[in-house]
């Protein structure tokens, strides 16, 4: 048998959790510290970002360039894992729909009136290829101009929400 962990570790480029330490620059931004090396203008993007939102971390230097992979973001110290929490919140803003209240289409585009654990919003959806499911019932809405909804599980919402979403999946 091989080890899965050994497998990861060749594959890409993992950084020990324990010597990763994210600090703010007052100029540059979120910066890194690791071991003996320190960047400035860190950027974060998450590897699968529908599906493991903790999970899989590219840290990128200023210029784009990859520094490394954090494998899970729960293994960071507090103080870290507080600022990669922050700085993910900001990059990825994926508002949970807790109701719908209206679908409305005209010229083939869907106007969404919804509530969200962000406040009410209304968003335009081109078409049915701008909503993806992950999994049985968590479906992910992506609007007109780029912005992604989440319904972690439309089957869990109010009646009229559901048979609203039907009508478009």
């Amino acid at each position: 048998m091989c080890d899965v962990e050994a497998i990861d570790t060749l594959r890409l480029n993992l950084l020990d959790p324990r010597a990763v330490f994210f600090y703010q620059d007052p100029a540059a931004g979120l910066s890194l510290r690791y071991g003996f090396e320190e960047w400035k203008g860190v950027k974060i993007a998450l590897a699968m970002p529908l599906t493991r939102r903790r999970q899989y971390l590219v840290l990128s230097d200023a210029e784009g360039h990859e520094i490394g992979i954090i494998k899970d973001l729960d293994e960071l110290e507090s103080h870290s894992r507080r600022l990669a929490e922050e700085y993910l919140a900001r990059a990825y803003f994926i508002p949970r729909i807790t109701r719908v209240l209206a679908i409305e289409e005209q010229f083939g585009i869907t106007t969404w009136r919804v509530e969200t654990d962000r406040g009410p919003r209304a968003f335009e959806v081109r078409d049915r290829r701008d909503m993806r499911f992950i999994g049985r019932n968590h479906l992910v809405i992506k609007d007109v101009d780029g912005n992604r909804y989440e319904i972690e599980d439309y089957r869990a919402l109010d009646a009229r929400s559901t048979a609203l979403i039907e009508t478009q999946i």
